[in-house]
Protein backbone atom coordinates (compact mmCIF):
# COMPACT_ATOMS: atom_id res chain seq x y z
CA UNK A 1 0.00 0.00 0.00
CA UNK A 2 1.35 3.42 -0.91
CA UNK A 3 0.26 6.92 -0.06
CA UNK A 4 0.30 8.98 -3.26
CA UNK A 5 -1.05 12.37 -4.11
CA UNK A 6 -3.27 12.55 -7.23
CA UNK A 7 -1.28 13.44 -10.31
CA UNK A 8 -2.01 17.04 -11.28
CA UNK A 9 -2.79 18.18 -14.78
CA UNK A 10 0.24 20.14 -15.92
CA UNK A 11 0.20 20.41 -19.74
CA UNK A 12 2.45 23.48 -19.92
CA UNK A 13 4.94 22.64 -17.18
CA UNK A 14 7.11 19.90 -15.77
CA UNK A 15 6.01 17.10 -13.47
CA UNK A 16 8.33 15.18 -11.16
CA UNK A 17 7.41 11.85 -9.59
CA UNK A 18 9.15 11.36 -6.23
CA UNK A 19 8.94 7.95 -4.59
CA UNK A 20 10.54 6.31 -1.59
CA UNK A 21 9.94 4.29 1.56
CA UNK A 22 7.99 6.29 4.14
CA UNK A 23 10.61 5.88 6.86
CA UNK A 24 13.57 6.96 4.70
CA UNK A 25 15.34 10.21 5.57
CA UNK A 26 16.55 10.67 1.98
CA UNK A 27 12.97 10.40 0.77
CA UNK A 28 11.99 13.04 3.35
CA UNK A 29 14.57 15.39 1.80
CA UNK A 30 13.42 14.65 -1.74
CA UNK A 31 9.80 15.22 -0.73
CA UNK A 32 10.74 18.55 0.88
CA UNK A 33 12.54 19.65 -2.28
CA UNK A 34 9.44 18.77 -4.28
CA UNK A 35 7.25 20.83 -1.96
CA UNK A 36 9.61 23.80 -2.24
CA UNK A 37 9.53 23.52 -6.02
CA UNK A 38 5.75 23.64 -6.11
CA UNK A 39 5.66 26.59 -3.73
CA UNK A 40 8.30 28.51 -5.67
CA UNK A 41 7.41 27.76 -9.29
CA UNK A 42 3.93 27.69 -10.80
CA UNK A 43 5.06 25.57 -13.75
CA UNK A 44 6.42 22.71 -11.65
CA UNK A 45 4.28 19.95 -10.18
CA UNK A 46 5.42 17.05 -8.02
CA UNK A 47 3.65 13.77 -7.35
CA UNK A 48 4.70 12.07 -4.11
CA UNK A 49 4.63 8.28 -3.85
CA UNK A 50 5.10 7.49 -0.15
CA UNK A 51 5.50 3.72 0.09
CA UNK A 52 5.33 1.59 3.21
CA UNK A 53 8.81 0.19 3.99
CA UNK A 54 7.75 -3.43 3.63
CA UNK A 55 6.30 -2.72 0.19
CA UNK A 56 9.15 -0.60 -1.16
CA UNK A 57 11.18 -3.48 -2.62
CA UNK A 58 8.32 -4.71 -4.82
CA UNK A 59 7.33 -1.17 -5.83
CA UNK A 60 10.91 -0.25 -6.67
CA UNK A 61 11.47 -3.36 -8.78
CA UNK A 62 8.29 -2.83 -10.75
CA UNK A 63 8.82 0.90 -11.27
CA UNK A 64 12.47 0.57 -12.24
CA UNK A 65 11.57 -2.20 -14.71
CA UNK A 66 9.05 0.12 -16.35
CA UNK A 67 11.53 3.02 -16.45
CA UNK A 68 14.48 0.86 -17.50
CA UNK A 69 16.79 2.04 -14.72
CA UNK A 70 18.60 0.62 -11.74
CA UNK A 71 16.95 0.61 -8.34
CA UNK A 72 17.44 3.65 -6.13
CA UNK A 73 15.96 4.87 -2.87
CA UNK A 74 14.39 7.33 -3.29
CA UNK A 75 13.62 7.28 -7.00
CA UNK A 76 12.72 10.41 -9.00
CA UNK A 77 11.52 10.52 -12.59
CA UNK A 78 9.70 12.89 -14.93
CA UNK A 79 6.19 12.38 -16.26
CA UNK A 80 7.80 11.88 -19.67
CA UNK A 81 9.53 8.77 -18.32
CA UNK A 82 13.01 10.32 -18.10
CA UNK A 83 14.76 9.16 -14.94
CA UNK A 84 16.32 11.87 -12.77
CA UNK A 85 17.89 9.43 -10.31
CA UNK A 86 18.16 9.23 -6.56
CA UNK A 87 18.49 11.99 -3.97
CA UNK A 88 21.97 13.22 -5.06
CA UNK A 89 20.88 13.59 -8.68
CA UNK A 90 17.58 15.24 -7.74
CA UNK A 91 19.29 17.67 -5.36
CA UNK A 92 21.85 18.57 -8.02
CA UNK A 93 19.16 19.17 -10.65
CA UNK A 94 16.98 21.28 -8.38
CA UNK A 95 19.90 23.40 -7.23
CA UNK A 96 21.29 23.87 -10.75
CA UNK A 97 17.98 24.57 -12.50
CA UNK A 98 16.00 26.33 -9.78
CA UNK A 99 18.49 27.47 -7.15
CA UNK A 100 16.79 25.55 -4.33
CA UNK A 101 18.39 23.29 -1.74
CA UNK A 102 17.84 21.78 1.70
CA UNK A 103 21.06 23.18 3.14
CA UNK A 104 19.09 25.52 5.42
CA UNK A 105 17.41 22.58 7.20
CA UNK A 106 19.17 21.05 10.20
CA UNK A 107 20.08 17.38 9.72
CA UNK A 108 18.20 16.52 12.92
CA UNK A 109 14.92 17.39 11.19
CA UNK A 110 14.94 14.53 8.67
CA UNK A 111 14.57 11.61 11.11
CA UNK A 112 11.53 13.33 12.59
CA UNK A 113 10.01 14.01 9.16
CA UNK A 114 10.60 10.37 8.25
CA UNK A 115 8.81 9.26 11.41
CA UNK A 116 5.89 11.55 10.57
CA UNK A 117 5.78 10.20 7.01
CA UNK A 118 5.67 6.64 8.29
CA UNK A 119 2.90 7.45 10.79
CA UNK A 120 0.90 9.19 8.06
CA UNK A 121 1.35 6.28 5.64
CA UNK A 122 0.25 3.72 8.20
CA UNK A 123 -2.69 5.92 9.20
CA UNK A 124 -3.72 6.17 5.55
CA UNK A 125 -3.90 2.38 5.36
CA UNK A 126 -6.30 2.44 8.31
CA UNK A 127 -8.15 5.42 6.80
CA UNK A 128 -7.58 7.66 9.80
CA UNK A 129 -5.64 10.82 10.59
CA UNK A 130 -1.99 10.52 11.66
CA UNK A 131 -1.28 10.96 15.38
CA UNK A 132 -0.41 14.50 16.51
CA UNK A 133 3.14 15.42 17.39
CA UNK A 134 4.18 13.92 20.70
CA UNK A 135 1.27 11.50 20.98
CA UNK A 136 3.46 8.41 21.24
CA UNK A 137 6.70 7.38 22.91
CA UNK A 138 7.94 8.11 26.42
CA UNK A 139 6.81 11.14 28.38
CA UNK A 140 10.17 12.83 27.88
CA UNK A 141 10.15 12.10 24.16
CA UNK A 142 6.58 13.34 23.79
CA UNK A 143 7.53 16.56 25.54
CA UNK A 144 10.65 16.99 23.44
CA UNK A 145 8.71 16.40 20.21
CA UNK A 146 6.04 18.91 21.18
CA UNK A 147 8.62 21.51 22.24
CA UNK A 148 10.49 21.13 18.97
CA UNK A 149 7.27 21.42 16.95
CA UNK A 150 6.44 24.64 18.78
CA UNK A 151 9.90 26.09 18.20
CA UNK A 152 9.73 25.21 14.51
CA UNK A 153 6.44 27.08 14.51
CA UNK A 154 8.17 30.09 16.09
CA UNK A 155 10.81 30.06 13.35
CA UNK A 156 8.13 29.80 10.69
CA UNK A 157 6.19 32.69 12.29
CA UNK A 158 9.33 34.84 12.11
CA UNK A 159 10.13 33.76 8.57
CA UNK A 160 13.35 32.04 9.60
CA UNK A 161 12.57 28.55 8.35
CA UNK A 162 10.97 27.52 5.07
CA UNK A 163 7.22 28.09 4.86
CA UNK A 164 6.69 24.68 3.28
CA UNK A 165 7.37 22.92 6.57
CA UNK A 166 4.11 21.51 7.90
CA UNK A 167 2.25 23.44 10.58
CA UNK A 168 2.87 21.93 14.03
CA UNK A 169 0.26 19.18 14.46
CA UNK A 170 -0.52 19.74 18.10
CA UNK A 171 -4.07 18.46 18.28
CA UNK A 172 -7.20 20.04 19.71
CA UNK A 173 -6.27 19.92 23.42
CA UNK A 174 -3.45 21.45 25.45
CA UNK A 175 -0.13 19.71 24.88
CA UNK A 176 2.30 22.22 26.39
CA UNK A 177 2.34 24.51 29.41
CA UNK A 178 3.95 27.92 28.89
CA UNK A 179 5.20 29.69 32.02
CA UNK A 180 5.57 33.38 31.08
CA UNK A 181 7.92 34.91 33.64
CA UNK A 182 7.32 38.34 32.10
CA UNK A 183 4.70 39.70 29.70
CA UNK A 184 5.35 38.38 26.18
CA UNK A 185 5.50 40.76 23.18
CA UNK A 186 2.55 38.90 21.62
CA UNK A 187 0.23 36.09 22.58
CA UNK A 188 2.11 32.83 23.05
CA UNK A 189 0.03 31.03 20.41
CA UNK A 190 0.94 33.75 17.91
CA UNK A 191 4.65 33.61 18.79
CA UNK A 192 4.69 29.82 18.52
CA UNK A 193 2.48 29.73 15.43
CA UNK A 194 0.10 27.14 16.82
CA UNK A 195 -3.51 26.77 17.88
CA UNK A 196 -4.39 28.65 21.05
CA UNK A 197 -6.00 25.50 22.48
CA UNK A 198 -2.66 23.68 22.26
CA UNK A 199 -1.16 25.82 25.03
CA UNK A 200 -1.92 26.27 28.71
CA UNK A 201 -0.54 29.72 29.60
CA UNK A 202 0.61 30.53 33.12
CA UNK A 203 1.53 34.21 33.67
CA UNK A 204 3.66 35.36 36.59
CA UNK A 205 3.35 38.51 38.66
CA UNK A 206 6.07 41.17 38.24
CA UNK A 207 7.86 39.86 41.32
CA UNK A 208 8.29 36.41 39.79
CA UNK A 209 7.10 32.89 40.54
CA UNK A 210 4.48 32.81 43.29
CA UNK A 211 2.33 29.99 44.75
CA UNK A 212 -0.57 30.70 42.37
CA UNK A 213 1.66 30.37 39.30
CA UNK A 214 3.29 27.26 40.75
CA UNK A 215 -0.12 25.68 41.33
CA UNK A 216 -1.20 26.54 37.80
CA UNK A 217 1.90 24.90 36.32
CA UNK A 218 1.19 21.76 38.33
CA UNK A 219 -2.40 21.86 37.07
CA UNK A 220 -1.20 22.09 33.46
CA UNK A 221 1.14 19.15 33.90
CA UNK A 222 -0.93 16.90 36.16
CA UNK A 223 -4.57 17.65 35.29
CA UNK A 224 -4.21 18.58 31.62
CA UNK A 225 -1.48 16.01 30.99
CA UNK A 226 0.94 18.31 29.19
CA UNK A 227 4.44 16.88 29.00
CA UNK A 228 6.28 19.93 27.66
CA UNK A 229 6.91 22.94 29.88
CA UNK A 230 8.28 26.09 28.24
CA UNK A 231 9.66 28.68 30.67
CA UNK A 232 9.95 32.02 28.85
CA UNK A 233 11.42 35.36 29.93
CA UNK A 234 11.41 38.62 27.97
CA UNK A 235 13.42 41.78 28.58
CA UNK A 236 11.19 44.35 30.29
CA UNK A 237 11.40 48.12 30.46
CA UNK A 238 12.75 47.99 34.03
CA UNK A 239 15.51 45.43 33.31
CA UNK A 240 18.20 48.05 32.55
CA UNK A 241 17.46 49.76 35.88
CA UNK A 242 17.65 46.47 37.74
CA UNK A 243 20.94 45.53 36.11
CA UNK A 244 22.37 48.95 36.95
CA UNK A 245 21.28 48.51 40.57
CA UNK A 246 23.06 45.15 40.69
CA UNK A 247 26.23 46.66 39.22
CA UNK A 248 26.13 49.36 41.87
CA UNK A 249 25.66 46.76 44.60
CA UNK A 250 28.77 44.90 43.47
CA UNK A 251 30.91 47.98 44.12
CA UNK A 252 28.99 48.88 47.29
CA UNK A 253 27.27 51.90 45.83
CA UNK A 254 23.71 52.99 46.36
CA UNK A 255 21.31 52.92 43.42
CA UNK A 256 17.85 53.80 44.74
CA UNK A 257 14.90 52.06 43.14
CA UNK A 258 11.21 52.78 43.24
CA UNK A 259 9.00 50.56 45.35
CA UNK A 260 7.81 48.41 42.44
CA UNK A 261 11.29 48.05 40.93
CA UNK A 262 12.70 47.18 44.35
CA UNK A 263 10.19 44.36 44.76
CA UNK A 264 11.12 42.93 41.36
CA UNK A 265 14.83 43.39 42.05
CA UNK A 266 14.61 41.38 45.26
CA UNK A 267 13.63 38.27 43.34
CA UNK A 268 16.08 38.80 40.47
CA UNK A 269 19.10 40.01 42.49
CA UNK A 270 20.83 36.63 42.95
CA UNK A 271 20.82 35.93 39.21
CA UNK A 272 21.85 39.50 38.32
CA UNK A 273 24.69 39.66 40.84
CA UNK A 274 25.99 36.21 39.89
CA UNK A 275 25.99 37.07 36.19
CA UNK A 276 27.66 40.46 36.57
CA UNK A 277 30.33 39.03 38.89
CA UNK A 278 31.60 36.68 36.17
CA UNK A 279 30.62 38.53 32.98
CA UNK A 280 33.54 39.09 30.59
CA UNK A 281 34.93 42.62 30.41
CA UNK A 282 33.97 45.02 27.63
CA UNK A 283 30.44 43.69 27.29
CA UNK A 284 27.88 46.22 26.09
CA UNK A 285 24.91 47.12 28.28
CA UNK A 286 22.61 45.19 25.94
CA UNK A 287 24.79 42.07 26.14
CA UNK A 288 24.92 42.24 29.94
CA UNK A 289 21.15 42.62 30.14
CA UNK A 290 20.71 39.60 27.88
CA UNK A 291 23.09 37.50 30.00
CA UNK A 292 21.28 38.56 33.16
CA UNK A 293 17.91 37.68 31.64
CA UNK A 294 19.15 34.24 30.59
CA UNK A 295 20.53 33.50 34.06
CA UNK A 296 17.28 34.63 35.67
CA UNK A 297 15.27 32.29 33.44
CA UNK A 298 17.59 29.40 34.38
CA UNK A 299 17.27 30.22 38.06
CA UNK A 300 13.50 30.48 37.79
CA UNK A 301 13.35 27.03 36.21
CA UNK A 302 15.54 25.59 38.97
CA UNK A 303 13.43 27.35 41.58
CA UNK A 304 10.28 25.87 40.10
CA UNK A 305 11.61 22.35 40.54
CA UNK A 306 12.83 23.13 44.04
CA UNK A 307 9.38 24.44 44.98
CA UNK A 308 7.37 21.54 43.54
CA UNK A 309 8.18 17.99 44.56
CA UNK A 310 5.63 16.77 42.01
CA UNK A 311 7.28 18.53 39.05
CA UNK A 312 10.75 17.61 40.26
CA UNK A 313 9.82 13.94 40.46
CA UNK A 314 8.18 13.93 37.03
CA UNK A 315 11.20 15.69 35.52
CA UNK A 316 13.62 13.26 37.19
CA UNK A 317 11.68 10.27 35.83
CA UNK A 318 11.56 11.65 32.29
CA UNK A 319 7.85 12.42 32.36
CA UNK A 320 8.30 16.16 31.87
CA UNK A 321 10.41 17.93 29.26
CA UNK A 322 11.46 21.48 30.18
CA UNK A 323 12.76 24.14 27.79
CA UNK A 324 14.23 27.41 29.09
CA UNK A 325 13.80 30.25 26.60
CA UNK A 326 14.29 33.98 26.17
CA UNK A 327 12.17 36.03 23.80
CA UNK A 328 13.41 39.20 22.09
CA UNK A 329 11.32 42.22 21.13
CA UNK A 330 10.61 40.70 17.70
CA UNK A 331 9.24 37.48 19.18
CA UNK A 332 12.24 35.25 18.38
CA UNK A 333 12.65 32.49 20.96
CA UNK A 334 16.10 31.21 21.90
CA UNK A 335 16.81 28.09 23.94
CA UNK A 336 19.29 28.70 26.75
Amino acid sequence: MSSSRPEPSNPNGITYHISGPADDEDYAQAEHLGEMLMLSLKGVQCVMHTILPEEWSDFSKQQCAQLGCKQRSPLVWLASGVVVGGLPEFKAEVEKKYGLSTNHVAHTVWPKVANENLAAARAAVLNRSPPPAGSSGSGAQRGADVAEALLIGNERYLGISDSSLPRAALGPSAVATVLALTPLPKAAAVLLDCDEAALFIVPCTPVGLEPLALGNVEHGVMSLGTRALLIVGTATAELPRLVEAARAALVHKDAPLGRQDAAVYEGMAPALLRTLAVAPARRSSEELERLCLEEWVRESADGLLRSSAVLAEMHARGGLHIERLVCDEHGALTII
